[in-house]
C-alpha cells in the first residue's frame, strides 16, 4: 500500500534513526553478502534499525518475474510504514566501511541519493510513456546505479511517489518482456529512479560525492567472496 499521503506510525525517538532495507533471495551466496552487509551495518551504525528479508519479498511486494527488482519499492514503502524518516535501501553485496549519515543530507539538494552510472540512460518505450518523455528529450540523461537509493522521508517523497507510480504502472518491466527484448536495454527500476529524479529536477550523485566505491568510499560493493 502507498503511504506517503496516507496515515503513518509516528515512532518517537526513531525519525533520526537510519531505517537499512535489504533483500537477499535465491542464490546462496547472495544470503552470505547479506549477512556481511548486515554485520558492517551493526559496526558502524549500531543504533540504527533493520529490515532485511531473506528468501522472502516485502509485504506487497509482486513476484520477481512480474516486477523486475520491484521489491525495492516495497522494502522502502515497509520502512516508511513504519514510522521512518530516513530510510537506505542497499544491495545485499554493499559493505559499510564508514557511517553514512552524510547521504541524508545530500538529499536536502538531490531529492533522493541514487549513484550517476557512466552510462546514458536507456529506457522501454512503456517507461517513456508513462513518465511522458520521447526518447530525444532523455538524450542527454544519465542512467543511475541500484545498489544504493537514500531517502529523506521530507525531501524524497515526491521522486519516491514518481518511483512507485512507475512500479504500480509496469514500468520496470518483467521477465516475460526482458525475453522478448520488449526493453530496449531498459533497466528495470534504476531506469525508473534516474527519470523520477529528472522529472523532478533532480540529477544522480557522482560516486565521489556519495562515496561510493572508489578512495574513500563508504559504501563499497563485492559481488561473491
Amino acid at each position: 500500500m502507498y503511504v506517503l499521503y496516507a496515515h503513518r506510525k509516528t515512532c518517537e525517538g526513531m525519525n533520526n534513526k537510519i531505517a537499512f532495507v535489504s533483500c537477499a533471495f535465491g542464490d546462496k551466496r547472495y544470503l552470505e553478502q547479506q549477512t556481511r552487509l548486515i554485520e558492517s551495518i551493526d559496526k558502524f551504525h549500531p543504533e540504527s534499525i533493520g529490515y532485511h528479508w531473506t528468501d522472502e519479498l516485502p509485504p506487497g511486494s509482486p513476484k520477481f518475474y512480474d516486477s523486475l527488482y520491484g521489491f525495492k519499492v516495497h522494502a522502502v514503502i515497509h520502512a516508511f510504514n513504519e514510522g521512518h524518516e530516513r530510510v537506505l535501501f542497499l544491495d545485499p553485496a554493499c559493505i559499510l566501511l564508514d557511517r553514512v549519515d552524510f547521504l541524508f543530507e545530500l538529499c536536502r539538494r538531490n531529492g533522493v541519493v541514487a549513484i550517476k552510472d557512466d552510462n546514458k540512460l536507456p529506457a522501454s518505450n512503456t517507461a517513456l510513456e508513462h513518465f511522458k518523455y520521447r526518447r530525444q528529450d532523455i538524450a542527454d540523461f544519465h542512467l543511475v546505479g541500484g545498489s544504493l537509493y537514500a531517502f529523506d522521508y521530507y525531501y524524497s517523497k515526491h521522486v519516491f511517489k514518481s518511483w512507485y507510480e512507475a512500479e504500480r504502472f509496469g514500468a520496470f518491466g518483467s521477465q516475460v518482456e526482458a525475453a522478448s527484448e520488449k526493453l530496449q536495454g531498459h533497466r528495470y527500476d534504476e531506469t525508473c529512479m534516474a527519470l523520477s529524479l529528472y522529472r523532478h529536477g533532480f540529477e544522480p550523485v557522482g560516486p565521489d560525492v556519495g562515496r561510493y566505491m572508489g578512495d574513500n568510499c563508504a559504501v563499497t560493493k563485492k559481488h561473491f567472496k
